[in-house]
This record gives structure tokens, sequence and C-alpha cells, in this order.
């Protein structure tokens, strides 16, 4: 069961963090990831949280970093695009084409908030992807021409466990 969750949900997450909404080949790509960082293939850099032993990581495709909880199956990625083709567009905007296609069963309301030193937006929602409920956590933020995506993709009875997780990656990001 593990298996074909993380299945659906590494699906998920490649079609929201792969870029639908920005095209295949726009941005830079991530060269790799080591001790907190995210380094861009533009030579740019940032952090995020801290993640516990039990995540292993996952390289969905080249502009996603993604972790795995070994025992949940849930993931956590990750990924960044830069450039001119989105700058003008508010925060909202970019949070709704991330789950475009994907079947909605419930959204909690936006939560604005600062993550390093700018405007971020939050969304919970609940999805269904191959029949399967799943619960979403997803934040964007924008910073000096780039944009951010952070998501959390976890059956919904274990996202209590894990949106403390997933906060304290997201509250990690610094971009340098």
């Amino acid at each position: 069961m593990v298996r074909r969750w993380f299945g659906i949900a590494g699906l998920l997450a490649l079609l929201v963090s792969a870029g639908c909404l920005f095209g295949p080949s726009r941005g830079p790509k991530i060269l790799g990831y080591q001790h907190g960082t995210v380094l861009l293939t533009t030579g740019e850099r940032y952090q995020v949280g801290p993640l516990t032993d039990e995540w292993l990581e996952e390289r969905p495709s080249r502009h996603v970093v993604g972790f795995r909880d070994r025992e949940r199956g849930a993931i956590i990625t990750t990924s960044a695009w830069c450039g001119a083709h989105f700058e003008d567009l508010p925060l909202t905007a970019l949070m709704g084409h991330l789950f475009a296609g994907i079947e909605l069963v419930r959204v909690d309301p936006a939560i604005a908030f600062s993550l390093d030193g700018r405007g971020a937006l939050r969304t919970r929602s609940l999805r269904r992807i191959d029949g399967v409920v799943m619960q979403t956590d997803a934040v964007v933020v924008k910073k000096d021409g780039c944009n951010f995506d952070f998501y959390l993709i976890a059956r919904p009875e274990d996202a209590t466990v894990l949106t403390p997780v997933f906060e304290r990656f997201v509250h990690g990001f610094r971009f340098h």
C-alpha cells in the first residue's frame, strides 16, 4: 500500500512541482541538495529547514527536489523558477495554477504570511488523484525574481503528524 501511495503522491508532486504553468525548459534546474541547501544550476542556492533521517531524498525531475517519509510514504517537495515569465502574477494566481486539473475535494482558506522577508501564501486542501484522496499543503513565495514552491502530500490521517515537519522545512527558507 505504501508503494502505491507513493506512486500516486509522487505523480501529484511531479505534476505540481515540475512547472506545468511555466513549461519544462524555463528556469534554473536543481543541481543538488546538501545539508539543507538546494543548489541551482545558476549558482544560486536556498536554504530549507531540517528533516529527520526518516526522510529520503527523491529527484522526480530536474526542477524538483523531494523527500519521502519512509514510514508513511508522504512526500515534501520544493522547486524554484526564476525569470520574468511570472514576475507580475500575484501569489493567488500562482497558487491557483499549481493544482490545475487535479480534482478538488475540499480547500481551506488561504493563509498569507511572511517568509524570508517576503509575502507568502499557503493553501491546504484535499485532492483526489487516481481515486485516492490526499491532503496537500502548498506554499508559494516570490523573491528576487524567483518563485519558490513547497508541498506536503500525505494521507489525510497522517497530515496532523506531518504538518509541523513541513512547517519547519518551509520556515527554514532563505534565498541567497
